[in-house]
């Protein structure tokens, strides 16, 4: 078995666990000393089968973190970025029109209504840090974060900066 034919294998297997942008797979076969040579042929190889297509990463990888675990738009087209996917490729997926997608005060507002009941029972100053806390780590800006809080919890929950 040659050099080519052991790296794709062990390609196939990283692809195996979930979908990868292009450039993850490069960072994977570069920590594995792999030659450039090499990784610009395996890379080739798996587009031609298509089991490397940016653009069809960057909608599963869009899709997930809207469904399972909802982050803001902002923060899913930053990691699009770290994995390596364009500027052009980000801008397409997320102006395509899709009925499911929901904004950014609809994701904050379900997430709240989801865990809701872990904050009842806070006292408000720490409800209100634990909330904002929560969102930002999903990326929500300050405003919708206040909006949601208003939304969910009613007037009397506001937060301050």
């Amino acid at each position: 078995m040659d050099q080519v034919d052991k790296y794709f294998a062990l390609t196939l297997r990283f692809l195996a666990y979930r979908p990868r942008s292009v450039e993850e797979v490069k960072k994977n076969l570069q920590k594995k000393k792999v030659s450039s040579e090499i990784i610009s042929i395996i890379i080739s190889r798996l587009e031609e089968e298509h089991f490397l297509n940016d653009e069809e990463f960057a909608r599963w990888w869009k899709e997930q973190r809207t469904k399972n675990r909802p982050h803001s738009d902002y923060f899913i087209k930053l990691e699009l970025s770290r994995k390596g996917i364009s500027k052009e490729i980000v801008s397409k997926i997320f102006h395509e029109s899709d009925p499911t997608n929901s904004s950014d005060h609809d994701k904050a507002i379900s997430l709240l209504n989801k865990y809701k009941k872990r904050f009842i029972n806070l006292s408000p100053p720490e409800r209100n840090k634990k909330i904002q806390g929560f969102l930002m780590r999903r990326g929500f800006n300050f405003e919708t974060i206040k909006d949601a809080i208003d939304e969910v919890f009613g007037k009397d929950y506001n937060i301050s900066r």
